[in-house]
């Protein structure tokens, strides 16, 4: 082999193994996300949620009798899409659903971060706090429950059923 050639085929391995080594990754949203789109203050919002999450949200919802869009919508609100490693109130409240460990730190802070435990343990507590999927003001009085009392919980319960109406599409098709 000449040394011509040889380096013309070192040429090409390099160039190739650059290319390999310094492709871009997979779109994060092929197949593995979920973009949500929905107006909060006044503009509009896009969060990307995992496949996984949103699919264990419709199993749950079924399972629950909860309207799929009320427990999305309370997990982009405490968590930005559905983050399990997000941390809130002064390092109190932990995983997807912003579960306070101050009133129920006897549920474990690793099973605060488990999607799957706290989207579970959200779903049983707005069952039991009196939740209605054919009831607007026993679904909002639940939902404002998962954020504590008073006021702010009112609003808060009032904003997640507007964000649960705007999202309810996504869990149509």
């Amino acid at each position: 082999m000449k040394l011509k050639h040889f380096i013309m085929i070192l040429w090409v391995v390099m160039a190739l193994a650059h290319n390999i080594t310094n492709a871009d990754p997979l779109p994060q949203t092929f197949e593995l996300q979920k973009t949500v789109t929905f107006t909060k203050n006044s503009y509009q919002t896009n969060r990307f949620v995992d496949l996984y999450k949103v699919n264990e949200i419709k199993l749950m919802a079924k399972h629950y009798d909860i309207l799929p869009e009320d427990l999305l919508a309370i997990c982009l609100a405490e968590s930005t899409n559905c983050n399990t490693a997000t941390v809130g109130d002064h390092g109190q409240s932990f995983g997807a659903f912003q579960i306070y460990s101050f009133y129920h730190g006897w549920l474990g802070i690793d099973n605060l971060r488990d999607f799957s435990f706290s989207l579970n343990w959200t779903a049983k507590r707005l069952i039991a706090k009196g939740y209605n999927r054919t009831n607007e003001w026993q679904r909002r009085q639940a939902i404002s429950a998962h954020n504590g009392g008073g006021e702010r919980a009112y609003w808060y319960g009032i904003n997640r059923i507007l964000t649960a109406n705007q999202i309810a599409h996504y869990f149509t098709k």
